[in-house]
């Protein structure tokens, strides 16, 4: 006997751990792998096709690694049609203590059929300060951007 999830081919989760302080869940740790996993968009989160990746870390120090290939991206509020990916990479690394949090996008790599998109970035979002946000191509920031104001270095 078969159930209809079973029939639909969503991927496979290889690995999943949870680490849930009853205490403390700000202090939550886990651990995932997963293969080919496919979703269809829901409200601003983007369908995807052949999402693989890795997640590992806590809430307040983790990394997320993700890949994805011959994949369409359904996101009607943004792209008239689904994003169609042939290849996508990128690592993602955040920290969140006292002093605020950031986020860092390393190794992305993403081709579509009508764009090739490289680099990295980092948004920062201080405690008590305004966030920022620096997108980078090769060793030197692209675009810096900050609430209000935007400059480019080439």
């Amino acid at each position: 006997m078969t159930f209809g999830w079973q029939r639909s081919q969503v991927g496979e989760i290889d690995a999943l751990a949870l680490d849930i302080p009853l205490q403390a869940t700000e202090k939550t740790r886990f651990q995932a792998t997963w293969k080919d996993l496919a979703w269809k968009q829901w409200k601003l989160l983007p369908g995807a096709e052949n999402f693989s990746g890795k997640l590992e870390g806590s809430v307040e120090n983790g990394r997320l690694t993700v890949e994805m290939h011959d994949a369409k991206m359904p996101y009607e509020t943004v792209f008239r049609a689904p994003l169609e990916i042939e290849k996508g990479n990128a690592v993602l690394n955040w920290l969140r203590n006292d002093k605020g949090f950031q986020l860092d996008g390393r190794h992305i790599d993403v081709k579509a059929k009508a764009v090739h998109a490289r680099g990295d970035f980092r948004y920062l979002k201080p405690e008590g300060e305004e966030p920022w946000l620096v997108f980078w191509r090769g060793s030197a920031p692209a675009t810096v951007l900050r609430p209000g104001v935007t400059s480019r270095k080439t």
